[in-house]
């Protein structure tokens, strides 16, 4: 979903009728800092991190690397919205 082109106004309109987002993505563009700070909108309830997307693609980069930017946003998530769900 964070590569849809149109991604931002599908948040706006979701949150233009209160309509609460539970969102799936495997995390590799959490390190474009506008995804990152969107997911931070207090329209997501949840946010899941598919991380079985590491061993269905050619590993380009470690395990750890791959996991480091989704629990670096994860911890800064929390920090800023206890609410929010993540899930791995």
């Amino acid at each position: 979903p964070l590569a849809h082109p149109q991604f931002a106004k599908i948040v706006d309109e979701c949150r233009a009728v209160r309509l609460p987002i539970h969102l799936t993505t495997n995390g590799t563009l959490l390190t474009k800092k506008e995804n990152a700070d969107l997911l931070l909108d207090g329209i997501f309830r949840q946010v899941n991190f598919s991380v079985q997307s590491y061993f269905a693609n050619p590993q380009l980069q470690t395990l750890g690397d791959y996991l480091k930017p989704i629990f670096h946003w994860s911890k800064q998530a929390l920090a800023q919205r206890p609410d929010l769900y993540i899930n791995y």
